[in-house]
C-alpha cells in the first residue's frame, strides 16, 4: 500500500535549519527505529487511523464496517515485515508518536510467505487486495536498486506539524550519504506535489490507473550530494 501524508508542511527543505526534523530546529520532531512487537502495534495502530479515508483504503475495503479491522491487520503484517528486512521508524514529540513510515530496500525478499496470513486477514477483500498487489508490482520500477516508501502517515489530529517531513528527511540523509534513489506512490495528488515535490521528487511516469476511477502517483527522488 502507498503512501498518505495529506500534510501541509511549510515549504522549506529537508536538512535546512528551520525545516521541520531538522536537528537544529527549535521544535524538531523526534524520529526513531521501530523495534519490537510493541512498536509494530504502535506503528499498525498510527496508520490505521492515518489511512482510514485514504481513497485506495476506501477502494480496498468498501464496507466501512470492516475497514479498521481489515487495514490494521493489512498494515501490522508489513510492518513486522519492513522491521525485518527494511527500516520502519516512528516520529513523534512530547506528547508521543504520532507518524510512521515504512521502507523496503527494491531487494528485499519477496514477501509471498505472507500470502496465506494476508488471505486470512483481508477475508472477503482479498481479491481487491491482490488485484490492487498485481497492478502495483507491474508499474513498480525495475532498476536501478533503490530504496521503496511503501508507507508513510500522520495521524489524525497531527497532521501538518511536520512529522511526515522529518521522517523522510531523516532516511533521506541515510540514502543520500550512501547514494541510494527512492520511489514512492503517493495516494493524493496534493501529497505528491506537496510534501514530496518539496523533498525532491519528481513525477516517474504517468498516474497508475485502477478501476473505478482511483489513481495514485508514482513519484522519484534521486539522491542528493
Amino acid at each position: 500500500m502507498p503512501d498518505s501524508p495529506t500534510e501541509p508542511d511549510a515549504p522549506t527543505a529537508p536538512g535546512s535549519p528551520l525545516a521541520p526534523g531538522s536537528p537544529t530546529a527549535p521544535d524538531a520532531p523526534r524520529v526513531r527505529a521501530a523495534i519490537g512487537a510493541d512498536d509494530a502495534d504502535r506503528c499498525a495502530a498510527l496508520l490505521t487511523d492515518a489511512f482510514a479515508d485514504d481513497p485506495v483504503t476506501v477502494w480496498l475495503i468498501r464496507d466501512p464496517a470492516d475497514r479498521a479491522e481489515v487495514l490494521y491487520g493489512y498494515l501490522h503484517l508489513f510492518v513486522r515485515h519492513g522491521q525485518d528486512v527494511g527500516a520502519v521508524h516512528l516520529a513523534g514529540d512530547a506528547t508521543g508518536d504520532h507518524g510512521c513510515a515504512v521502507w523496503m530496500p527494491s531487494d528485499a525478499p519477496d514477501a509471498t510467505f505472507l500470502d496465506e496470513e494476508l488471505r486470512r486477514v483481508c477475508g472477503r477483500h482479498g481479491p481487491r487486495f491482490a488485484q490492487f498487489g498485481e497492478i502495483m508490482h507491474d508499474v513498480h520500477p525495475k532498476g536501478p536498486a533503490h530504496d521503496y516508501l511503501m508507507i508513510l502517515g500522520t495521524g489524525t489530529g497531527h497532521q501538518g506539524r511536520g512529522l511526515g517531513a522529518a521522517l523522510l528527511a531523516h532516511r533521506h540523509r541515510e540514502l543520500d550519504a550512501a547514494g541510494v534513489p527512492t520511489y514512492v506512490e503517493a495516494t493524493t495528488k496534493r501529497s505528491a506535489v506537496g510534501v514530496y515535490a518539496r523533498a525532491g521528487y519528481r513525477p516517474h511516469g504517468n498516474p497508475i490507473r485502477f478501476p473505478d476511477d482511483l489513481e495514485t502517483y508514482p513519484l522519484w527522488r534521486d539522491p542528493r550530494p
